[in-house]
């Protein structure tokens, strides 16, 4: 199963429109492949496979033609001497020794974990954007990761998370298992945890949080965004990736975990929580009326419903007399890209673009508007702070560059890369960086992060005070 995600372990499936077509996807994902939107702007369509283990192609397949011309002959050469290895142990035998060469001595075949590397290997291989595979020769890597013995398949996800570290790119990434469900159970809006988002990357080396989702167990228990998480269950979140402690924090409802935290407001002391699972909703959109007429639309991460349910949200505002509009995107880890982009399109005049995406071959896609907006003349504030990432980038670029909203706050966290997440044949997974993305004035805030038109600091539940005086 391929699903697609931008964003730090967020993400929800859908239908979505490519034209007058429809298609399905199965999507999770911080932190897209089959990038479901309603706008290619003289692009490809592409078309997913429901359930299905293939990558994402475009119906033409028009792919990988510059790798293949530079690639296939080393390849192929490759394959020459592979074959020699398998069927003979003398090279030179198998070139001139004719038939007695020929015939085939003890074969090398794969084991399951072995199998599971190669498996892992060749999603990277078809997808990943840089093409250099961070300047090493990624088939030399397969040739020696696939030779090691390996007794079982944590030797092969030992394999693989390492293979990955090589790329030095922090988003493409192993997910065993548990890892793989507990993104997956992410995907509809619905999981079993203590109610933790975390940053989609480690913050110096610390797994820090993003939020708690509201009347969660660790929000009730207080826990708070910035503070750090040093232990779960007894053991050091240390050498943890965020998807790894997402996973041991999450588990069947009514059990227990045990967290160690380290508050932002006291940073000499840790203190323990013992909290109970709970089954869990995601309800990514808010809204409410304050004075003013100001009508208040707090998205706290984007999944596939989150399109319906702003479009829902804003018609409530408006027909409660809302004349100006906040779109509050603090805190918010981005989540399913379609999602970012369908909201922006509900403020957007018809045929602006919402975002250009470049893939591994350099070829630029652009999102744009399809039909009128929503919402289209009403002033707009986008509250933004350093946790504003990813897919609620995409939304505040494209709300600036557009010149349709004023950005109030903090330097966004800087996510401008794509990533989908594959299921392998175990049930693992990897994330793959398949993309990178630039706002609609061609700029490429990976690592960056979008400047606010005003920089501001003010308490995270509060609103009016956040904003401009002329608003």
């Amino acid at each position: 199963m391929e699903v697609a995600f931008v964003g730090c372990g967020v993400d929800g499936g859908g239908r979505h429109r490519h034209g007058g077509r429809t298609s399905t996807y199965v999507s999770v994902g911080t932190a897209a492949a089959c990038i479901g939107v309603k706008a290619w702007k003289r692009v490809r369509p592409v078309a997913c496979c429901e359930q299905s283990v293939k990558p994402c192609e475009s119906e033409k397949r028009v792919e990988q033609r510059e790798d293949q011309v530079r690639e296939g002959w080393r390849r192929y050469c490759a394959a020459l001497v592979l074959a020699a290895l398998v069927w003979g142990n003398d090279v030179a035998g198998l070139a001139w020794d004719g038939a007695a060469a020929i015939r085939p001595r003890a074969a090398f075949a794969l084991s399951e974990p072995q199998k599971l590397v190669a498996e892992a290997w060749r999603v990277v291989d078809q997808g990943y954007v840089d093409r250099t595979f961070n300047n090493q020769d990624w088939f030399k890597i397969r040739m020696k990761e696939i030779k090691k013995p390996l007794a079982s398949m944590d030797d092969a996800y030992a394999v693989i998370t390492e293979m990955l570290k090589t790329l030095g790119d922090p988003y493409t990434r192993f997910l065993n298992p548990s890892q793989f469900n507990s993104l997956t159970s992410s995907a509809t809006g619905e999981l079993a945890g203590v109610g933790l988002e975390m940053y989609p990357a480690l913050v110096d080396n610390k797994l820090v949080v993003l939020s708690p989702i509201d009347g969660s167990p660790a929000f009730k228990a207080g826990i708070r965004s910035q503070d750090v998480i040093t232990l779960i269950d007894g053991e050091s979140t240390e050498d943890l990736t965020p998807d790894e402690a997402a996973a041991r924090i999450r588990g069947t409802p009514g059990t227990r975990v045990s967290l160690y935290v380290i508050h932002a407001s006291t940073p000499d002391k840790e203190v323990r929580y013992d909290l109970v699972r709970e089954s869990l909703k995601i309800v990514s959109v808010k809204s409410e009326l304050l004075p003013g007429n100001i009508g208040v639309l707090r998205i706290k991460q984007f999944n596939s419903s989150t399109p319906d349910d702003a479009r829902a949200a804003l018609e409530k505002l408006r027909a409660k007399g809302a004349k100006k509009y906040v779109i509050d995107l603090r805190n918010n880890p981005g989540g399913y890209f379609p999602a970012g982009v369908d909201v922006a399109r509900l403020f957007l005049p018809k045929d602006k673009p919402v975002v250009f995406v470049v893939n591994k071959n350099g070829i630029q896609d652009e999102y744009d508007v399809l039909e009128e907006p929503l919402i289209a003349d009403e002033p707009i504030v986008v509250l933004v702070n350093k946790a504003t990432a990813s897919a609620s980038e995409i939304l505040s670029g494209a709300l600036k560059d557009n010149r349709r909203a004023l950005l109030v706050g903090e330097k966004t966290f800087g996510k401008g890369v794509v990533q989908t997440v594959t299921g392998l044949s175990d049930g693992s997974g990897v994330a793959v960086t398949i993309a990178k993305y630039e706002t609609p004035a061609h700029v490429d805030i990976n690592k960056k992060g979008i400047v606010p038109d005003i920089e501001s600091k003010c308490a995270e539940d509060e609103v009016l005070a956040c904003l401009p005086k002329d608003f």
